[in-house]
């Protein structure tokens, strides 16, 4: 069974649970405004509608998340790319080899892997 976490919508005050996507982009949206839903850590409670001065405080502290955490969390995935993309032009240097070429190939998988998680650059690898 897969993890759930509670997206939000500040604006219109409306949660949804879904599967966990640590920091990804989602293709949840609000059913009200169809905006984004952002993704609240697995300790953070929902306010009812309600209750304006708590979804206040939640709508700041999504803002900070989103200012503080996801940019880390894009940094980090850039990092991992880099140093994939160091091993792989390692490898490259290397004389060809079967054995060789099954490590690249699965060193480009980790970094397709990765962007299409939608955190990292889209940049191409290039293949020699």
């Amino acid at each position: 069974m897969k993890a759930k976490r509670t997206y939000v919508c500040t604006t219109c005050k409306t949660s949804k649970r879904a599967d966990v996507a640590y920091g990804k982009d989602t293709p949840y949206r609000c059913p009200i405004c169809h905006g984004k839903l952002f993704e609240l850590p697995q300790n953070r409670n929902i306010p009812r509608q309600a209750e304006n001065d708590e979804w206040q405080r939640l709508r700041i502290a999504v803002l900070k998340m989103e200012s503080e955490l996801i940019p880390r969390m894009k940094a980090a995935a850039q990092e991992r790319i880099a140093k994939i993309d160091c091993q792989i032009a390692g490898l490259l240097k290397k004389t060809p080899s079967e054995e060789r070429d099954t490590k690249i190939g699965k060193l480009r998988w980790r970094r397709r892997e990765a962007e299409a998680e939608g955190i990292g650059p889209s940049s191409e690898i290039k293949k020699n």
